[in-house]
């Protein structure tokens, strides 16, 4: 539902080309696009009225309580985060997207992929589920992981369940 509301009230922010070719001006639109899925996630009435209690919607998070996240020896900084914002035993991660508009290089598309497998794989952080979003000209897609725990004990990211909203009318 959040994607298919992105698409219909912010999709001609997808198109947007950046004033240079420079990375700088290419992440923040990309941010500006995740503020606007941010926006739309958190509207969602399953993350107000939880079974945890109220759930936020938070982006560019990277604390945990005082100090910043840290997987696999580097700081991270999600793009964006479901959680309850409490420590300890008490914590809740439900959710950690990370977003790339489609032109992207393959690399840094794969690197998102493995950070959200690894938050998902993470003891310290166990989010339940990670999603990968590809920003398109017109539509947006994504891939869906959920944790689980192998036959061994251990927990894994299970395949993905692919996401995708048709294109949009311009």
């Amino acid at each position: 539902m959040a994607f298919k509301e992105l698409c219909n009230d912010d999709g001609a922010l997808f198109g947007l080309q950046p004033a240079s070719d420079s990375d700088i001006d290419r992440k923040l639109h990309e941010v500006c696009i995740n503020h606007k899925l941010a926006e739309k996630l958190a509207a969602q009435a399953c993350f107000s009225e939880s079974e945890h209690g109220r759930l936020y919607v938070d982006i560019e998070f990277n604390r945990e309580g005082a100090h910043p996240k840290i997987l696999l020896e580097d700081v991270v900084r999600p793009d964006i985060i479901v959680h309850n914002r409490q420590s300890d035993h008490n914590k809740l991660n439900l959710l950690v997207v990370e977003c790339k508009k489609e032109h992207a290089s393959a690399s840094a598309i794969e690197d998102d992929r493995k950070n959200v497998i690894n938050f998902i794989k993470c003891v310290k952080y166990a989010y339940q589920y990670g999603l990968c979003v590809i920003y398109k000209r017109n539509s947006v897609c994504g891939k869906l992981y959920e944790r689980r725990i192998s036959t061994a004990g251990e927990p894994e990211a299970a395949p993905p369940q692919e996401i995708k909203y048709p294109e949009i009318e311009e």
